[in-house]
């Protein structure tokens, strides 16, 4: 998981195989967990905290997807950014195929990763590099 401004990255891999050992064949689905805590308060300190926040299949899932992993951006609202900054949020995700008469086969809970969401500057605009005799002087 990393920030980049306003929107948080989360990155997992997709399995290959199932529970019993053979490999994927049916759709996959992915549910991520979410939970948010403000400033100050601890984090989750138990993975029951998450709740369902997103389901990613299909068309969206393979638009996430990059080889065998799947980067989301989540990028906050400036409203929310405002709310939230200095606040933890955890992620969990959940993979799901269709089995018999299209039940639900779910996997387990992935690791849960926390990030406390942190003020970052805008990118400095204009930059220009000057050499000087022993250091590079850097000015935006």
């Amino acid at each position: 998981m990393a920030q980049r401004g306003r929107t948080l990255e989360l990155t997992f891999s997709l399995p290959e195989l199932a529970t019993d050992g053979e490999r994927l064949t049916k759709p996959l689905e992915v549910e991520i967990l979410r939970v948010a805590f403000p400033a100050g308060q601890p984090g989750p300190a138990a993975a029951g905290a998450l709740g369902p926040w997103k389901a990613l299949l299909g068309e969206e899932l393979a638009r996430v997807k990059q080889d065998a992993k799947v980067v989301f951006p989540l990028t906050l609202s400036s409203d929310e950014f405002r709310q939230q900054r200095g606040g933890t949020f955890a992620f969990g995700v959940r993979t799901l195929t269709r089995g018999f008469r299209r039940r639900a086969v779910e996997s387990d809970l992935s690791n849960v990763v926390q990030m406390i969401l942190v003020d970052v500057p805008l990118p400095a605009a204009n930059l220009q590099v000057h050499t000087e005799e022993h250091a590079l002087a850097l000015s935006w």
